[in-house]
């Protein structure tokens, strides 16, 4: 369920992963969100606006660190972003994969 809209089960969908664009903004948001939400109180308020992100704070995160979406049948089902601090250093931020219906593939 996303948005209070049930996310119909795709058999066989092709599951794509690729580089996210502020085109699916609104979809990271509803994963992280979605994701997140069980964890809710075990974040400081601030943190888990970190995490969850805003309608504001994802066009920042969009533009500093690579941000990659998995998408089926034309829906954010997923999302990640990362970044390189250094040669020998990186970050992961914002990992979500709520709920994703059974029989979907990757390709």
């Amino acid at each position: 369920m996303r948005n209070n809209k049930k996310v119909p089960e795709q058999k066989n969908s092709a599951l794509v992963i690729r580089s996210a664009s502020a085109t699916d903004s609104r979809g990271i948001l509803d994963c992280l969100a979605e994701a997140f939400e069980p964890y809710r109180n075990s974040y400081p308020p601030a943190a888990y606006l970190d995490t969850v992100l805003t309608e504001e704070t994802i066009t920042a995160r969009l533009a500093v660190m690579q941000v990659f979406v998995a998408v089926a049948s034309d829906q954010v089902v997923g999302t990640i972003a990362c970044w390189k601090q250094d040669a020998s250093e990186g970050h992961l931020r914002g990992v979500a994969w709520p709920s994703c219906p059974s029989g979907w593939e990757a390709g």
